[in-house]
């Protein structure tokens, strides 16, 4: 699968990480970690304004599930509807496709808490749903971090992308 299209435009890509917590339904009363290792990027400017969608991919670690797994999807942003739902899929441990699914709710008393906090649902691979997760971006901690690694691109992003390790060689940087 082909996160972003090899188009030839002035794109971006931008690495996060998010932290949290997760519950699988089987053992509701304990709690386990959840780290998402995080690159978001479009193509295109121009494609991004119109499918409001950018690709995700990076690395996903869920205590007894996955450690440090690769992982691709996408982020849509909806904010006609007040909401950006993302949906990503990796492979356990065990070769069990998961996929872990949620949206961030925006509301403009709390937008500091609608984009810091990610409530998720992680999903086996026939569908069902088996757990769910809190995920939090640490805007203290991460946030210069994050605007550092803002990257102006052209073209396709990073060689690895497209099977969800995308990795910082080969990309086509603008200074």
């Amino acid at each position: 699968m082909r996160l972003w299209p090899p188009q030839f435009g002035l794109g971006f890509e931008i690495r996060g990480t998010l932290r949290g917590t997760f519950f699988l339904f089987s053992s509701p009363e304990v709690d386990r970690d959840i780290l998402l290792e995080t690159t978001l990027g479009a193509a295109g400017i121009r494609r991004l304004a119109l499918a409001k969608t950018v690709a995700i991919c990076g690395t996903v670690a869920l205590d007894t599930i996955a450690n440090r797994r690769p992982f691709a999807g996408e982020v849509r942003f909806r904010l006609d509807e007040r909401r950006i739902p993302y949906d990503l899929t990796f492979t356990g441990d065990d070769g069990t496709a998961y996929a872990l699914r949620g949206q961030a709710d925006l509301w403009w008393l709390g937008i500091v808490d609608a984009l810091t906090l990610l409530p998720a649902s992680l999903y086996d691979g026939t569908g069902r749903e088996i757990g769910r997760a809190l995920l939090r971006f640490d805007a203290k901690r991460e946030l210069f971090s994050l605007v550092r690694s803002f990257r102006l691109t052209r073209g396709a992003l990073p060689p690895g992308a497209e099977n969800g390790t995308a990795s910082s060689t080969g990309k086509r940087d603008i200074a």
